[in-house]
């Protein structure tokens, strides 16, 4: 099974009346609620409010008590390969996965393209066009 989700879904729609930055770096805003099936075109600026979504595979050795084998991805974005790994490897142990593949968008495209498989044993970086062939090869011998 696979799946993705977004992290945040929408939860709020906001006419912004008003912003106004402060001088420690936030910003203090006056909104009026524009919620409706069809927000009008009429507001000049509108904000889009998010409330987080629960983790599907957070739910697999918890509440579905799912045994078999479990591979987690996370894709995430500006950071280097060491911060990568480390939280990787923590998104791993708090899912209870086997395996976490993790990217960066950088690593997406490119001569370089590839992602870091994360396991007990450490990691291991695989080129993109060996990944699959990696993946199919771990779920052989689970």
């Amino acid at each position: 099974m696979t799946a993705a989700v977004a992290d945040y879904a929408p939860s709020g729609a906001y006419a912004v009346q008003r912003r106004v930055k402060n001088v420690d770096g936030t910003e203090t805003w006056i909104v009026r609620n524009a919620q409706a099936a069809k927000i009008k075109s009429n507001h000049e600026t509108i904000a889009i409010t998010g409330q987080r979504t629960e983790k599907i595979v957070d739910r697999f050795r918890s509440q579905w008590a799912h045994r078999g084998l479990l591979v987690k991805f996370k894709l995430e974005v500006g950071i280097d390969a060491q911060e990568l790994i480390a939280v990787g490897q923590a998104s791993r142990r708090a899912s209870g996965a086997e395996y976490l593949i993790a990217n960066t968008l950088e690593m997406t495209t490119g001569h370089n393209a590839g992602a870091y498989l994360l396991s007990d044993a450490g990691s291991e970086w695989i080129a993109r066009d060996a990944l699959a062939a990696r993946c199919a090869a771990l779920c052989a011998t689970a």
